[in-house]
């Protein structure tokens, strides 16, 4: 049999994918009647010949607890006309949604529909790596691939089943102690499942690489009413063994059917479009944007979008807004959000626009934001310039001020409280900024507001570099809207338009920091998350440069502009295979990483070896055995300048040491009772650790244990180290 279990979690994070699990039970030799057979046969043709709806739930009760810890539904979902089906649900109050037919599939991460391939790349074990469930489960495309619905599992569940008893309404059967332990298992594993025991099977590592010994039994009921499948029911039997600690467990697996018209089956656009592609065999043509961005613009029609009637049409996936005579007066087109103008204040934008390639040199158009919308399609407010040619592209305007040069090309500029304009520096010269613009084609734009600083940039190359100190003409908020502007006619076009927001907490983060006297705090540079990640380690080399870790992607090397300046940051991958580090240390002229390399997880030492300021080595001092993210964490200098501390998680298995300051006869003594069901119970002392290495990683020596994720250490003046453990969440 296979049970579907629609899993949403933090893949990294997880900040949205739909995950699925698909548990298939082995053959067994069939042993029920044929008469049974071929009634459950029957009733399984009769609802999969037609448009349904299934829900499974799971419930448990433990019998040393309570009799009852609720119930949870792991899989719902569809299947309607022309063998789409559609699987959304909840697990552990994350959300999972994928469409399948003919083993293809869209899947719904971040917001967005997408691919298998391209879900797969974004929330990965790294940078275009593959989500598992587990350290050796299945892909998430392998396990979409094998999906089939409850109802067509309902055979194969009876056929390996015995004692096969019918009533009225109903087939009774029991489940082979095989059969039940694998059901039993598919549902409770720590990252399929519940995670309700420590022991269950959260990844590798000193605590988990013993897993609990497992014996099922149990019984299946199907429900027949007029002639349909309605209902499967599993109760399972389970006694989990790990040492000491014995757990009993009954659990329900409940799968409600029940008939649909086919006019309540729709399915969203975009995932439609995305299926029929590729069991058509072709690529699909849904624009996916960058992970924390949401499409503006469906590629199909102006929903979302209000302009005036005779200027605005969609034409291959693209906005093409048109005059066929010469206008008066520029008419916008503006986003919309429900039945309102969407507005918006701190945000990054990202689309792509094309000026006819048969439009004048003088052709142009602008992005309007924080406009306001002053009725009849007209919108004053900022606006990002576009132009054919000259010196115009890339500029910012403000229209409501008539400040019509707020920047020029290549201008980085700072508008004081006085309303003054100051030209601060330049990003580059005008002739070579137009050198980057693509005439009659497609060209990238985006703009970043974030407070009163505004950017832009035209293919990645910055244009101009805004800050608006004046109170009283800075704009904070409005509306967003494409421009068609007055004069001859011509025709723009817009397409991949996207936005994601600044947040409040992130905009006023500075602005909460309590510094000294003479000290001030600037903002230099934004971490575009789609291309870089999310840097979660940070360090400085010997020249001043900062080194940082994406979470799960490269280590970059950072050469920060002096103060006062604005020299565009241009982050420089280290290479060498290294990246996702939780720790890193610049000491004895070497970059020490503790995270993922060439040759596996654990310490490594990188260099420049021929002096020609490029790392060229990177040696794995001592590789880690890690299971989850309670692994190997960070490497502190001591105190003297003359060896390094390497800090790690209770899932990291203890390196083998030279010596140690810690007792040797460790033991699972109890001072207090066991907690049969707490988190990671089958995680054993020394549970996290410190120990002391040499700069080689030669000699090593334990130095404190017992700890949960402590995931990092400083010393105070005194020699002594400090660490904060990190306590489970909810405790």
């Amino acid at each position: 049999m296979a049970l579907l279990y629609r899993l949403f979690g933090p893949l990294a994070p997880l900040s949205g994918c739909a995950v699925v699990i698909a548990m298939t039970l082995s053959a067994f030799s069939p042993s029920a009647s044929a008469q049974e057979d071929r009634s459950v046969t029957a009733a399984v043709e009769r609802i999969a010949g037609q448009s349904y709806r299934w829900e499974t739930r799971v419930s448990d009760a433990d019998a040393n607890t309570s009799p009852d810890q609720g119930s949870r539904v792991v899989a719902s979902g569809r299947r309607g006309p022309g063998g789409y089906v559609h699987v959304n649900g909840t697990l552990s109050n994350a959300n999972a949604e994928f469409v399948v037919k003919d083993g293809k599939a869209s899947v719904l991460s971040d917001g967005n529909w997408m691919t298998i391939e391209q879900a797969e790349e974004r929330t990965g074990r790294g940078r275009g790596g593959r989500f598992r469930f587990g350290p050796r489960g299945p892909s998430l495309g392998e396990t979409i691939g094998s999906f089939q619905t409850p109802a067509a599992k309902a055979i194969p569940l009876l056929e390996s089943a015995s004692n096969v008893q019918a009533n009225e309404n109903t087939i009774t059967a029991r489940l082979t102690s095989e059969a039940a332990t694998e059901l039993y298992n598919a549902t409770n594993s720590g990252l399929g499942g519940r995670g309700r025991r420590g022991f269950a099977g959260r990844g590798r590592g000193r605590g988990n690489s013993s897993q609990p010994t497992v014996k099922a039994d149990g019984n299946v009921v199907f429900t027949i009413s007029d002639g349909v499948l309605t209902n499967v029911k599993i109760s399972l039997d389970a006694t989990e063994t790990q040492g000491e600690a014995v757990t009993h467990t009954k659990r329900a697996i409940v799968t409600q059917f029940s008939k649909i018209r086919d006019s309540e089956f729709d399915l969203p656009l975009d995932a439609r479009d995305i299926v029929d592609a590729l069991v058509a065999g072709r690529k699909p043509n849904v624009f996916v944007p960058e992970q924390g961005f949401r499409k503006l613009f469906n590629g199909r029609d102006l929903g979302g979008w209000k302009g005036r009637d005779g200027f605005w049409t969609v034409e291959d996936g693209a906005i093409v807004g048109s005059s066929k005579d010469s206008t008066a007066r520029t008419t916008s087109l503006i986003a919309q959000d429900g039945d309102e103008n969407l507005e918006v204040s701190g945000f990054e934008l990202r689309l792509s626009y094309r000026i006819a390639p048969d439009a004048s040199e003088a052709s142009k158009s602008a992005i309007q934001f924080r406009g306001r919308d002053q009725g009849d399609f007209v919108v004053t407010g900022y606006e990002a310039t576009i132009a054919n040619s000259g010196q115009e592209a890339g500029m910012l305007r403000d229209l409501a001020h008539s400040r019509n040069e707020m920047a020029a090309q290549g201008e980085v500029v700072y508008w004081n409280a006085d309303g003054d304009k100051e030209v601060i520096s330049r990003l580059g010269e005008a002739d070579a900024i137009q050198a980057a613009i693509k005439k009659g084609d497609w060209n990238e734009y985006v703009i970043i507001a974030n407070r009163n600083r505004v950017q832009h940039f035209v293919n990645g190359v910055p244009t101009v570099d805004v800050t608006d100190a004046d109170a009283s003409r800075q704009l904070t908020s409005g509306v967003l809207a494409l421009a068609l502007p007055a004069g001859e006619p011509m025709s723009v076009a817009f397409k991949d338009i996207r936005i994601r927001s600044i947040s409040p907490i992130a905009e006023t983060a500075s602005a909460v920091l309590e510094v000294a006297d003479g000290f001030q705090i600037e903002q230099i540079y934004q971490v575009p998350r789609g291309e870089e990640g999310s840097w979660v380690a940070t360090c400085f080399d010997n020249k001043g440069r900062m080194i940082v870790s994406d979470q799960r992607g490269e280590l970059y090397r950072v050469a920060l502009p002096a103060i006062g300046q604005r020299t565009p940051i241009k982050p420089a991958p280290i290479g060498l295979g290294m990246g996702g580090a939780h720790g890193l240390l610049y000491a004895f002229d070497s970059l020490y990483s503790m995270g993922n390399g060439p040759d596996g997880t654990g310490l490594y030492r990188i260099r420049d070896t021929n002096g020609d300021d490029q790392y060229d080595e990177a040696r794995l001092l001592r590789e880690m055995r890690v299971g989850s993210d309670h692994s190997a964490h960070v490497a502190v200098l001591s105190p003297n300048g003359e060896s390094l501390y390497v800090i790690s998680g209770n899932q990291t298995e203890l390196t083998r040491v030279n010596s140690s300051r810690v007792p040797k006869n460790m033991s699972e003594d109890h001072l207090l009772p066991r907690l049969e069901t707490g988190f990671m119970g089958g995680t054993l002392a020394p549970g996290g650790w410190i120990a002391r290495t040499d700069p080689n990683g030669e000699q090593w020596e334990f130095f404190a244990g017992g700890f949960r994720n402590e995931f990092d250490a400083a010393f105070n003046r005194d020699g002594e180290l400090f660490t904060y453990d990190a306590d489970m969440e909810w405790d």
